[in-house]
């Protein structure tokens, strides 16, 4: 009868992954002289192998497959050999550990970039080994723990799990900057962990929005604009930022004004500045720029172009002379005219313009006085017909600036009999009575009684 002496294997550990078959050695006590059957079986399972073995050798290898169901721990490898009578021999043993690392593979992030408010998390995808029991996926973004939230999907048999879903961004990841999130599995048993992966974003802050209003108009005018008026709105989905709001006028650094908003939500906050128009300000096109900026300097800026200009002087006929006007009698029109000018301290020429011909009669300076009246005569030229005619006011600034045109019609008649018995007649109208003194008045029956004496007197006489 032959003996089993030992059975060996070649490693001591043997791993998940690494190693796809156990091998090792069988030894009798003496060299076998007929053939033999071989069973070679790990624990309580069956035998793994029946090998047919010739005679010959004390010593034989064996060699079986790995099988996916092992988990990680210590396994006992056990042999015999059946006799070609059918008498099976003694058996022999060897431990030996087996090993299915804990591991995590985890993709690539379906982004590189990540914006606060507007994410609230970070999808992720992986795959690993486990060996058994239950397991939890954890994370963590920059080095702050996150929450997962999704599906972990394992194969026993295969030692295989997947896993999907969302880490969660928390609040307080709120720099921008490039982050980390990172990831890894544990046993819930044991506590035990995988290594863990680790993938890079980057994390960025949304930029505030500015919306203006219609408020600001196309041009803008000295001594009578002192301010730009500006309202809006902003926003900034951030949701926890300060936003400074500034207004000014391009090149000039004494125009700036600003206005400061805490924006705590998504809606959208009015804002209202008002701009000084310096007092150097030139008359030209110029920009107007608004901008809002947050705490990290993100900004959104709008610009408008306006033109500021000088005041056209103003005309106004406050007083006219009466209508017709006689060609033969009356030598000159007397008007009065209002003029102004905004822009104060104006040399301010007057025109006007009859029968198709211009004439300047007076010019005047405007210092203190925005507005000022002033007699205006024009004579009545030789040539003129009897008619209407439209007479028309202007003036001119020294920037030859040009203001409204003011016009009137003018009747011109002849002055004849008739009209100098009627004017003489409104002179009677209108002459004041004489005012006597009281002895100069009579009573009426005192008058006859002295008319009727002295007649008769006169007759007696003669």
């Amino acid at each position: 009868m032959f003996n089993l002496m030992n059975i060996t294997t070649d490693k001591a550990k043997y791993k998940f992954g690494e190693d796809s078959t156990i091998t090792g050695k069988i030894s009798f006590d003496r060299i076998k002289e007929e053939s033999f059957t071989l069973k070679v079986w790990i624990g309580n399972h069956d035998p793994y192998q029946i090998l047919n073995k010739e005679s010959g050798s004390s010593t034989y290898e064996y060699s079986i497959d790995t099988l996916y169901y092992f988990s990680t721990g210590n396994y006992i490898i056990s042999s015999s050999v059946i006799n070609t009578n059918g008498i099976e021999s003694n058996t022999v043993s060897v431990e030996f550990e087996y090993e299915v690392s804990f591991f995590l593979n985890l993709e690539d992030l379906e982004r590189k970039e990540y914006n606060k408010t507007l994410d609230k998390n970070i999808t992720v995808r992986g795959s690993g080994i486990y060996s058994h029991g239950d397991i939890s996926i954890n994370c963590s973004i920059g080095d702050v723990n996150s929450t997962f939230i999704g599906n972990i999907n394992k194969k026993w048999i295969t030692h295989q799990f997947n896993l999907s879903g969302v880490c969660l961004i928390p609040d307080s990841i709120v720099e921008e900057k490039n982050y980390s999130v990172t990831v890894w599995a544990t046993y819930i048993d044991s506590g035990v962990s995988t290594e863990s992966i680790t993938k890079e974003f980057e994390f960025y802050r949304n930029y505030p929005v500015l919306r203006i209003s219609d408020s600001i108009k196309e041009t803008y005018y000295h001594n009578v604009d002192k301010f730009i008026s500006v309202s809006g709105f902003v926003s900034d989905y951030d949701c926890d930022d300060e936003i400074e709001i500034k207004g000014y006028i391009e090149g000039y650094s004494n125009s700036q004004t600003s206005q400061n908003i805490y924006i705590p939500d998504l809606n959208n906050h009015l804002f209202e500045i008002n701009i000084p128009i310096p007092d150097n300000l030139t008359t030209v096109e110029h920009n107007l720029l608004i901008t809002c900026c947050d705490n990290v300097n993100k900004c959104d800026s709008f610009n408008k172009t306006f033109s500021y200009e000088l005041n056209k002087p103003e005309i106004s006929i406050v007083k006219s002379p009466t209508f017709p006007v006689y060609i033969n009698k009356d030598k000159n029109l007397e008007f009065v005219l209002s003029v102004s000018d905004k822009d104060g301290n104006s040399n301010i020429r007057i025109f006007h313009i009859l029968n198709d011909t211009e004439g300047n009669n007076i010019n005047i300076s405007l210092y203190d006085e925005i507005t000022k009246e002033v007699p205006y005569p024009i004579p009545i030229p030789d040539d003129i017909d009897v008619g209407e005619c439209q007479l028309s006011f202007y003036a001119v600034d020294e920037y030859t600036l040009i203001s409204n045109i003011e016009d009137i019609n003018v009747t011109f008649s002849k002055y004849t009999y008739d009209e100098s018995i009627e004017d003489q007649n409104h002179k009677k109208l209108n002459k004041k009575p004489i005012k006597y003194s009281p002895f100069f008045f009579v009573p009426l029956h005192e008058f006859y009684k002295h008319f009727y004496f002295n007649r008769n007197k006169l007759k007696t006489a003669a």
